[in-house]
């Protein structure tokens, strides 16, 4: 029986910061060869957990996506101005 395990992403401008468990963490450029480095890494059973902030994560999303890698992004900061 294998287990989905979720690996939590956190990403500033340059980098992402990788938790895939508490003793496990990497840092990838957040470009496309840091997005390969990541996919090397990467069980057929994670699923990923990310924060929203800006745009920063939209790269790694559309990677993902493309790779069919299941993701849950959670929107922060997203404000509606009235116009």
């Amino acid at each position: 029986m294998t287990s989905t395990r979720f690996v939590g992403i956190d990403i500033p401008k340059a980098t992402f910061d990788v938790a895939f468990s508490a003793e496990s963490r990497a840092v990838y450029s957040n470009d496309p060869a840091g997005f390969t480095r990541f996919r090397q890494a990467w069980a057929d059973d994670d699923h990923v957990v990310m924060e929203a902030t800006g745009t920063y994560f939209l790269k790694l999303a559309t990677f993902l996506s493309a790779q069919d890698i299941s993701t849950e992004a959670k929107w922060r900061n997203l404000m509606l101005a009235k116009i």
